[in-house]
């Protein structure tokens, strides 16, 4: 009997240590903003803004990467444009 409480407990000791980082990220997903890229193709301009904002902390880099996306340029290199 204390074989079998012995195995029993490794085996949810390993059920956790896979299972744990997997409800970790789940719950994770909910705070990622959507794409940008996605909401600009469904012509919500004003929720991709927000997005951008949101990843990008500054409204500038917001408004310029908003810019060079719906005038499909690449905003790889921000410093390509002033040369």
């Amino acid at each position: 009997m204390c074989f079998f409480i012995q195995q029993l407990f490794s085996i949810l000791i390993g059920l956790l240590q896979a299972g744990f980082p997997a409800l970790l990220l789940m719950a994770q997903v909910f705070l990622c903003p959507e794409s940008p890229r996605w909401l600009i193709s469904k012509g919500r301009y004003d929720q991709a803004y927000k997005s951008l904002a949101r990843l990008r902390h500054h409204p500038i880099q917001a408004a310029r990467d908003l810019y060079c996306k719906l005038n499909d340029r690449s905003f790889s290199n921000p410093y390509q444009f002033l040369v």
